[in-house]
């Protein structure tokens, strides 16, 4: 999904790496049979990078008008 949106809206590199990390994770953490527990670091890791996309984001919306 990442690679369809930076096709039509270029996504910065660090925001696009930080997805990538973000979306291992989920697809790691989403299934039931796969247990995984994340620690506390990996976790704050996780909401600091949602954080950031979520700024990213919105300050993209923004600049569209």
């Amino acid at each position: 999904m990442l690679n369809l949106i930076n096709r039509k809206e270029p996504i910065d590199t660090e925001i696009y790496k930080d997805a990538v990390k973000l979306d291992a994770f989920s697809v790691n953490i989403r299934y039931p049979d796969i247990i995984i527990i994340p620690t506390e670091k990996e976790i704050i890791e996780a909401i600091t990078i949602a954080e950031n996309i979520k700024k990213f984001v919105i300050a993209r919306i923004k600049s569209k008008g």
